[in-house]
């Protein structure tokens, strides 16, 4: 599979890549930041969750963003998947089975996507765990992250 990543006056963005966890304070948003900075504006990248609440990213996730990638993801309010179109997307990641089973077998009711847009990840939701288990989650959604763009052919 071949993307052809650049620029043009009409869309600033011609890939779009959107991460789905469950209440888009951890996996999610550690995800867009990361994807984000690799990317540093080739790619339109966006997170929300199928449950999203609260107003930030958990603290944990913050602290582990900015301490291990000097990221900041303390501006991050979370979304919910309800309220975007998941049609204005390339790829949806998703974080894990259940959100994966979610996608394909709920929305997809409501929003056309191809199954061939959705990647499958399997991250251990780290919230209500230790900052280890923290460092641990962005540690594999770095090598995920770093994995993907290269089977897209984005990096090297």
């Amino acid at each position: 599979m071949k993307v052809k990543v650049g620029m043009n006056k009409e869309n600033r963005h011609n890939l779009r890549i959107l991460f789905v966890c469950y209440g888009n304070k951890c996996r999610s948003p550690m995800a867009e930041g990361i994807a984000k900075k690799i990317l540093k504006g080739i790619a339109h990248v966006e997170s929300v969750g199928i449950a999203a609440w609260g107003s930030n990213a958990s603290e944990e996730a913050i602290k582990v963003m900015k301490e291990l990638f000097d990221i900041n993801i303390s501006e991050h309010k979370p979304k919910d998947i309800k309220n975007i179109s998941l049609n204005d997307f390339d790829y949806i990641v998703t974080m894990d089975s259940y959100i994966d089973t979610y996608i394909k077998k709920y929305i997809r009711n409501y929003h056309h996507i191809e199954l061939n847009k959705i990647i499958s990840w399997n991250i251990i939701d780290p919230y209500g765990g230790s900052i280890d288990d923290y460092k641990k989650c962005v540690n594999i959604i770095k090598n995920q992250i770093n994995d993907l763009l290269k089977k897209l052919e984005i990096i090297s």
